[in-house]
């Protein structure tokens, strides 16, 4: 069905009429339906809008995708015990990102807040603001924060 100038609801629904002339049932009411294409010729400029049938649409599921990630965090004054704190995140979350969750969780200033790395009782010599969420949890050593 051609448009000819008309209306994209007339042409729509002469298309759907016509497709089902041959198809009709009750799956056919509850599982079809139309896809418009609009084509324009790039030499004269001629615009070509027709509607298609189909039965099934394939389209991305969402992945939100969130890692979990236990940090030990050792407050600067002696007087308090240090805490267990999960942030959960997506993996690619910047240190920058851990430290604003935990800053809500523990009700400070994200810029209160270092990371570091716990291996063996020592204290790593690494830049921790490079990694990512996921390079954290895979890390051998332990992520703390103060």
């Amino acid at each position: 069905v051609e448009d000819k100038g008309r209306p994209d609801e007339i042409v729509a629904a002469e298309s759907w009429q016509a497709f089902l002339k041959r198809n009709q049932s009750v799956i056919i009411d509850l599982l079809h339906g139309q896809f418009k294409s609009k084509l324009v010729c790039p030499d004269c400029g001629k615009i070509s809008i027709t509607f298609d049938p189909f039965m099934s649409i394939s389209v991305p599921i969402p992945s939100n995708v969130y890692t979990q990630l236990p940090i030990y965090f050792i407050y600067k004054n002696r007087n308090s015990l240090p805490v267990k704190v999960t942030v959960t995140l997506p993996p690619t979350a910047s240190t920058t990102d851990i430290k604003q969750t935990m800053a809500k969780l523990l009700e400070l200033q994200p810029e209160q807040i270092d990371f570091n790395l716990l291996k063996e009782h020592v204290i790593q010599d690494e830049d921790v603001d490079k990694l990512d969420l996921k390079a954290l949890k895979d890390h051998e050593a332990i992520p703390f924060a103060y």
